[in-house]
């Protein structure tokens, strides 16, 4: 399964993939870190799972040197922050989280509140109907 987590420096992507890797029995959340520098960390667990961020990726080549194509070449999943940054040519299944700061005038003024966007691999909003957006505290 290819998950792509996309929003803006701050939105919870990297709190997103703790609870996901935590949930899938491949470390304890405090165990999960953004890879922002060393761009892909890999839990082994129940489930192998990559965790990738690719803020940093500049250039093709360095694309190549994450070594991806060994996360796709077997059963996982396969978690990407900043995913805009490659074009991903894979027949896994995938989502995309879109992930935002709620705005205040809908939640009060809570800080910690996020929005979520979750779409299946068309491009539709998985569990609502097109152009709808739900929020969720996380």
């Amino acid at each position: 399964m290819l998950v792509l987590l996309t929003g803006e420096l701050g939105a919870g992507k990297t709190t997103l993939a703790q609870g996901i890797v935590s949930g899938l029995g491949a470390a304890r959340e405090e165990e999960v870190t953004s890879p922002t520098f060393n761009l892909v960390h890999v839990f082994t667990g129940k489930v192998k799972v990559y965790h990738a961020d690719l803020y940093r990726i500049e250039s093709g080549h360095d694309l190549e040197t994450l070594g991806l194509e060994e996360a796709f070449a077997e059963p996982g999943v396969v978690l990407v922050e900043w995913p805009d940054r490659l074009t991903f040519r894979t027949n896994w299944p995938m989502i995309k989280v879109e992930m935002g700061h709620a705005t205040a005038k809908s939640v009060g003024e809570d800080e910690g509140v996020r929005s979520l966007c979750i779409f299946d691999a068309s491009g539709a909003l998985a569990g609502g109907a097109a152009g709808e957006e739900t929020e969720r505290k996380i």
